[in-house]
Parts: C-alpha cells; sequence; structure tokens
C-alpha cells in the first residue's frame, strides 16, 4: 500500500479536546467512506500546509491565500477565523492527520528555532507522502544543514534584507537623480 493510500481513522471528540478544528466544509475536504469504513480525505492537489511561525506563519498562510491557494495553518497560537487551521504544536504528527491535510503536496515550516523547524522537517517527511518541504532558516550559516537534509531551505535573514532594500530601491534611485 502507498502513502497515498493511507486511511485515516475517525479522531474522537475527546482526543481533538485540545485542537480547535474547523469543519471540511471550510477545508473544502470532502469525506468518503473507504471500501474498509474508515472516512479518509480527499484533499486537493497543491494543498499547503504552514507549520509554525505565529504572527510569520499566519503572514505566509494569508498571502499564499490571496494567491488563491488552499492554505491550512498548524501553530499553538493560531485563532484566526480568516485562515483555515488547528491551534496545537506542529511537531504533534497526530495533530497534523487530524487536520485533514497530512498528506498536502507542499509544506512550510516556519517556527523561531531553526533546530525545531528541522525536526519538523523530518517528521513530516518519514511521515507523510509530501512532495515540498520548504524550511525557513533563521540563522544563514545553517542553510547548508536544511539543504543536506533534503529540504529547500529559505533565508529568513535574505529574504528579509531583500524585502527592505526592495521596498527602500526608489527612494535610493530618487535621491541619485536629484543629486
Amino acid at each position: 500500500m502507498g502513502s497515498r493510500d493511507l486511511a485515516y481513522r475517525t479522531v474522537t471528540r475527546t482526543e481533538l479536546d485540545d485542537v480547535r478544528t474547523i469543519t471540511p466544509k471550510q477545508m473544502n475536504i470532502k469525506p468518503t467512506e473507504h471500501s474498509t469504513g474508515t472516512t479518509v480525505t480527499e484533499d486537493a492537489d497543491g494543498d499547503w500546509f504552514v507549520l509554525g511561525g505565529e504572527h510569520l506563519g499566519a503572514a505566509i498562510a494569508r498571502r499564499l491565500q490571496i494567491q488563491g491557494i488552499e492554505v491550512t495553518l498548524v501553530d499553538e497560537s493560531h485563532d484566526s477565523r480568516e485562515i483555515p487551521g488547528v491551534q496545537g504544536d506542529p511537531e504533534n504528527m497526530d495533530l497534523l492527520s487530524a487536520a485533514g491535510r497530512a498528506d498536502a503536496s507542499k509544506v512550510i515550516v516556519a517556527t523561531e528555532k531553526d533546530t525545531k523547524n528541522l525536526l519538523i522537517s523530518q517528521l513530516v517527511d518519514t511521515t507523510f507522502d509530501v512532495d515540498d518541504i520548504l524550511v525557513l532558516v533563521n540563522i544563514p550559516e545553517r542553510n547548508d544543514l536544511v539543504e543536506a537534509s533534503g529540504h529547500e531551505p529559505i533565508c529568513t535573514t535574505s529574504a528579509l534584507s531583500e524585502a527592505v532594500v526592495g521596498t527602500i530601491e526608489p527612494r535610493i534611485l530618487e535621491e541619485e537623480t536629484t543629486t
């Protein structure tokens, strides 16, 4: 049985007491009956998970949503009704399964700690069938480590510095033309 053929067991309400769940309709998930009677979810290809990151993770998820991409945010501080997701620890693989998008095709791991990001990316890689795992790296010297683990690093230092320079670049050009 391939990893795309996984059937999810039905999760009881008691198991989800510590998780704020959303309805399948909000997540655009269609529950279907598997031949074994187990409820499975059929997700569209292209679904994204954003794991962790507090305000940064929420901002990434929001920008993906604006671009028309279906996204689920899993974060301990998630409380938005605008972004589908669950409140909980993104290290908890059972939580990701319960969220209904365990086999998303792309995952962005965005906590504030590089070591936690690497751990989560490895857990996701070994637990689920995910096409792409992108890992935010906060300390540039760790890019090679993330890449060596088989994941795509996104250096937050480089991304932020490029965004800042891109924002101020018109002012710099304006100053150069006036002098």
